[in-house]
């Protein structure tokens, strides 16, 4: 056995978790002053079981726990584990490997742990007895202690031989029987008290058992009787609770029977009502189908009156046009003839030119004068000039005037189109105004179409949640009122039981019936009656008080005695009477009230528990101030052991520890503490009850007010249909309208467009004769002024002429006459011309517009005849549409003569459910009549078996077979009085005296023979003590003796020579002598301890543990700084010592010095890298690699 690890968390200076790894062999641990390289060892120390904390350096236990430093908080809890190789076997448990816990928190609390399963101080300190680990074993040598081996008195240095002799566990043991030794002594003791105490009961107590036998004799005869009479009663009973559960039975048939017909009624009702939904919703389908169908025949006949507008309006706009082409037509025909007279005037023109021209010609061909003829032709020249500028002039001015005519036409006719177009413009303007309008109402309308069909959804979907809620309603109404009429027939039994004080004896129930009606007075009723109960202690209140519940409470003795006097006159049974004048309180003390509150399962006093008036509070002391209440039977007996058994503990659940010890209990009695719980159930049950009442009552209110939201949307649905048809009706009106404003808007609009073209044409045509005015106007203006500068010249010619007059002026003038006309011919040529032009350009321009009149009048009539061929076809669908609607309006009328023949049905079937719900009412009053008839015979039945089994312990059957039948229960019923009477004479007797006689004497005997079984047990004991004491001197003298000798030849190898020896103070007592240690260094005299140097005195005591390990060597040995005071040659000596050993031990050593370092196998640093915080550095100084081969 070794260790392995030693895990340290928390542990003084060890803030972190630090494993440590121990080889076996020797591991060294080595430091600085104040790094903390003993509380390794003070860690081994404690988490074997420690217990002093001056011993681990601290003033008390939570000193261990690491209380922080500069940069770390305290830790709450510290923790060591230490875990041990154990294959050899060497601690008795059945592990290879064994790992102690123990776990210290701040508050004090502590934990130890066995291979981490929870177990106590005392199994780690028995685990390691005798191992030579241990907290006070001499294998842990901490700081300081090497030299208080040698520095104790010679008696305490007996430890360490007694742990290297292997008695410390005897001496446990020897403490352990000497602790048994003392108990059985004092047990001894109590018991010769308890028989003295016994015997003195004994003698009255025998007597007592002998009248209690008498009264048994009697009672046994009387309980006979009454079990006979019992079973008659039980017969009776049985035989009417037959017949009302035969009767109950029948009208739960009938009730069945009525239900089933109820449900196929309901059932049909439920058919009815969604044929009814169903044929609502064909109807809501056939309306909406007509109303779509009617708002179609709506809008076909608004496309109809649209269509026969457009066709007149297309009628209008062909005419007008027909009659424009008109008047072109005869324009152009009048341009045409006009045209014609002016080429005829040309060719005319022309001709008539062409013989002046030739006359001219003629005339000039006889002019000969060479110098009148030069100045003629000049002259002529000029004239002709000016005649050609005149005709250019007259050109002009007839081009202008013809421009001007032109102009004002187009003007006129700009102007009127203007005008025209105007008119239109605002037409169109109103009509598009009218149309957004129309366009406006009909999106309201469309909108109240979507809304009211919206809203049509959602009230059809309300109405499925609302039929679904009004099953759920209903159907949770049914349930409620079923469980209304259980609750009451149960509510009622109890009621009556409590009323007819059911459960109670013959003589008290006609005592406390008499006292209601008023026959008695001063009877304030029964013991259970006028206490209340909490819940929960039903049970344990019944236990306590026994027979006393029925107990009749009587003002004063008085009432009492005339309670008793009015049952002896109506032969009626008996009573026991608590006059409230007599009783007083019987009270615990206090001093025992405080010995019972302190147990486990203390509940409290059973008269602080109850509760009740202030009038029987007297009485509630009475029957229950000296009774216990324990929550179990364990807890009451530890409460009756406490106070010495003289009162009364009961329990949670009924059992009983009477004074003096007995007990009794055992399984519940069913019913037993019906008497107490009763009148609290009737008040329960009242109250749920009501609440059902008040749930019947608020699910039918749900009911109501769900009908009347059907009726509200039955009323909404018809209002809603109502709208939606007004609403699709007007928006079938409104689209018609608009259909007709957009078609007259779009003629308007194709209309303004032909305007503006032809605006555009007369604007362009406007400009064009303007400017060509204003160009003629500038010719004319040129001509004249060129005309004249030729008529100066021509003045001047004349006047060269005058003065060359002569002959030749007849022929000039004839010459010149006929220029003249030349130019007047030319110029009438060239306005004709000009004139012909004119009109070749207006017949053009007629001859276009003509065309384009007769596209548009072809386009109209084309448009027309689509729009009449549609006209006729709507018109056709409109004549089909006319024939269908009686059909249709006949199958919506069907519709609703269905609906309504099936809502008469629905109410037909309504009334049938009605009628046989109202049926099923009585049926079930006449069952809930008979099923409370028999609930109240079932519960008087089972009151009379419980009372059979309860006094009798035995079923009826086996009653009947041992009391047989009862012909007559008269005679019966006499004797039954007689035994009585005299079992009252005997009265008081006390109960259980008999056993209790019998128990005593039991327990007189077994008290004796346990006082003779203690006597042989001390004897025992003394035996041992005396065995374990002869084993401990055996052991403890061998080991000294071969310590003595180990320690001898240890001493000189360590010393180099010199002697040492070990004797004993008083060899005559081996267990109690101490050792007395005597040494010798070299070169010295023989002399005790306290004369050597400290040095020699350290390896004194290092020598005297080196031969302890020789003689009993021990698994781990703890050595700290055992070597501070020897030299190097010593430390080199001890450290080749403690390489001998650890072989077999193996040694964690702390210590400052090389020599000790050197033989480590495994070498520790421990160093404050932070302030106040241990950390651990390993080095291995061996290699494990042969230790694995040889292990190998």
């Amino acid at each position: 056995m070794h260790i392995k690890r030693l895990e340290i968390s928390g542990f003084k200076s060890f803030a972190d978790r630090t494993e440590i790894e121990l080889p076996p062999g020797i591991t060294a641990v080595v430091g600085p002053n104040g790094s903390g390289k003993s509380n390794i060892a003070e860690a081994l120390r404690w988490v074997l079981g420690e217990q002093s904390a001056k011993s681990l350096r601290g003033a008390r236990m939570e000193d261990v726990i690491f209380a922080g430093s500069d940069g770390r908080k305290p830790i709450n809890y510290c923790e060591v584990s230490l875990t041990l190789d154990n294959e050899d076997g060497r601690l008795p448990l059945d592990y290879r490997e064994i790992t102690v816990t123990r776990r210290l928190y701040r508050s004090g609390e502590s934990e130890y742990r066995l291979n981490r399963q929870t177990c106590r101080l005392k199994d780690v300190i028995d685990l390691f007895l005798d191992t030579g680990l241990g907290k006070e074993a001499y294998s842990m040598i901490g700081q300081g202690r090497i030299d208080e081996v040698l520095s104790n008195r010679p008696e305490d240095r007996r430890g360490i031989f007694e742990d290297a002799a292997g008695i410390v566990k005897f001496k446990a043991r020897k403490r352990e029987a000497l602790k048994k030794l003392e108990d059985t002594k004092a047990n001894m003791m109590r018991v010769e008290d308890v028989i003295h105490e016994l015997t003195e009961q004994a003698t009255p107590l025998a007597a007592e058992a002998e009248r209690e036998r008498q009264y048994r004799a009697l009672q046994e005869e009387a309980a006979t009787i009454a079990g006979r009479l019992a079973v008659h009663r039980i017969e009776q009973t049985h035989m009417e609770y037959q017949r009302a559960q035969d009767e109950a039975v029948k009208a739960e048939q009938a009730a069945a029977q009525e239900a089933a017909a109820l449900a196929d009624a309901e059932a049909h009702l439920e058919q009815r009502r969604l044929e009814l939904v169903r044929q609502g919703r064909e109807l809501e389908e056939i309306q909406s189908s007509w109303a779509s169908w009617q708002a179609e025949r709506e809008r076909e006949e608004g496309q109809r009156r649209l269509l026969e507008e457009r066709v007149t309006h297309l009628d209008q706009t062909w005419t007008e046009a027909k009659n424009r082409l008109q008047d072109l037509i005869s324009r152009r025909e009048t341009v045409q003839g006009e045209l014609q007279r002016l080429e005829a005037e040309v060719r005319s023109a022309e001709a008539e030119l062409e013989e002046r021209r030739r006359r001219l010609e003629e005339a000039e061909g006889g002019y000969g004068d060479a110098a009148g003829t030069g100045l003629e032709i000049r002259l002529e020249e000029c004239k002709a000039e000016l005649i050609e500028r005149l005709n250019q002039a007259a050109a002009a001015r007839n081009e202008e005037r013809h421009r001007r005519e032109a102009l004002e036409v187009a003007a006129r006719r700009r102007d009127r189109l203007m005008e025209e177009s105007a008119e239109r413009s605002r037409e169109a303007q109103d009509l598009k105004a009218k149309l957004e309008e129309v366009q406006r109402q009909k999106a309201a309308a469309e909108n109240r179409v979507k809304s009211l069909e919206e809203a049509d959804r959602d009230r059809v979907a309300q109405e499925r949640q609302l039929r679904g809620r009004m099953d759920q309603a209903e159907n949770g109404w049914r349930r409620d009122r079923e469980q209304l009429a259980a609750l009451v027939s149960k509510w009622e039994v109890m009621k009556d039981l409590e009323e007819s004080y059911g459960g109670y004896g013959r003589g008290v129930k006609t005592v406390l019936t008499a006292a209601k009606a008023g026959k008695l007075s001063g009877v304030l009723g029964a013991v259970a009656e006028v206490i209340r109960v909490p819940d929960g202690l039903d049970s344990a209140v019944e236990a306590a008080l026994g027979p006393a519940l029925q107990y009749v409470v009587v003002r004063d003795e008085d009432a009492g005695r005339q309670a008793i006097e009015y049952l002896k006159r109506a032969k009626e049974g008996r009573i026991t009477c608590i006059p409230l004048t007599v009783i007083r309180p019987r009270t615990m003390s206090e001093a025992d009230r405080q010995t019972l509150s302190g147990a486990p399962g203390w509940v409290g006093v059973a008269a602080d528990l109850v509760k009740a008036e202030p009038a029987f509070q007297s009485l509630v002391s009475y029957l229950l101030g000296q009774v216990a209440v324990a929550k179990d039977l364990r807890g009451a007996v530890e409460m009756a052991r406490r106070v010495r058994r003289r009162y009364r503990v009961v329990t949670l659940e009924g059992d009983v520890v009477h004074p003096g010890g007995t007990m009794s209990g055992g399984a519940p009695i069913k019913g037993s503490g019906s008497l107490l719980s009763r009148r609290r159930q009737v008040e329960l049950m009242a109250q749920q009850v009501e609440e059902q009442r008040k749930r019947v009552e608020k699910g039918e209110e749900t009911l109501r007010s769900l009908r009347e939201e059907e009726a509200v949307l039955g009323r909404a649905a018809a209002e809603n249909e109502r709208a939606l048809h007004e609403a699709r009706k007007e928006g079938n009106r409104l689209q018609g309208i608009q259909d007709d404003l957009g078609a007259r808007l779009k003629s308007l609009i194709e209309r303004l467009e032909w305007d503006r073209f032809e605006m555009d044409r007369l604007i362009q045509e406007v400009d064009e004769q303007t400017r060509y005015m204003e160009q003629a106007r500038e010719r004319t203006v040129q001509a004249e002024r060129q005309a004249a500068l030729v008529q100066e010249k021509i003045s001047a010619l004349e006047v060269e002429r005058r003065a060359m007059e002569g002959q030749l002026e007849e022929r000039r003038a004839i010459i010149t006459e006929l220029k003249v006309q030349l130019a007047s011919l030319r110029e009438r040529r060239a306005y004709a011309v000009q004139q012909r032009e004119a009109k070749v350009s207006e017949l053009r321009e007629l001859q276009r517009q003509i065309a384009a009149l007769e596209k548009e009048i072809g386009e109209l009539e084309k448009r027309r005849d689509e729009t009449r061929s549609r006209l006729i076809t709507i018109s056709e669908q409109l004549e089909e549409g006319q024939s269908l609607a009686a059909e249709r309006l006949r199958e919506l009328q069907n519709a609703k003569e269905a609906r309504l023949r099936e809502a008469e049905a629905v109410k037909r079937a309504e009334a049938a459910v009605a009628a046989r719900r109202q049926g099923l009412h009585r049926l079930e009053q006449d069952l809930h009549a008979w099923t409370v008839r028999r609930e109240r015979l079932q519960v008087e039945l089972r009151h009379a078996l419980d009372d059979l089994a309860e006094n009798f312990h035995m079923g009826f059957e086996r009653a009947k077979e041992r009391f047989g039948d009862v012909e007559d229960p008269g005679p019966l019923s006499r004797r039954l009085e007689e035994l009585r009477r005299s079992m009252q004479s005997l009265e008081p007797v006390r109960s259980g005296a008999v056993e209790e006689y019998g128990r005593l004497r039991e327990r007189l005997d077994f008290l004796s023979a346990q006082r003779d079984d203690l006597l042989a047990a001390s004897a025992r004991l003394n035996d041992l003590i005396r065995e374990m004491d002869d084993e401990m001197s055996s052991r403890f003298l061998a080991t000294v003796k071969e310590v003595g000798a180990q320690f001898q030849e240890v001493f000189v190898r360590l010393f180099g020579g010199g002697r040492a020896q070990l004797e004993l103070t008083d060899p005559a007592d081996p267990l109690g002598t101490g050792v007395e240690i005597a040494a010798q260094p070299p070169g010295k005299k023989l002399q005790t301890l306290s004369l050597l140097s400290g040095g020699e005195r350290a390896l004194t005591a290092i020598a005297l543990l080196f031969a302890i390990l020789r003689v009993n060597p021990v698994p781990v040995c703890v050595l700290d700084e055992v070597d501070a005071a020897l030299d190097e040659a010593n430390v080199h000596r001890f450290a080749k010592y403690l390489r001998e050993f650890s072989h077999e031990t193996q040694f964690v050593v702390i210590t400052h010095r090389k020599g000790t370092m050197e033989q480590a196998d495994a070498l520790y640093g421990v160093a404050m890298e932070e302030a106040g915080v241990s950390k651990l550095v390993a080095v291995r100084m061996v290699d494990p690699e042969p230790e694995e081969q040889t292990a190998s």
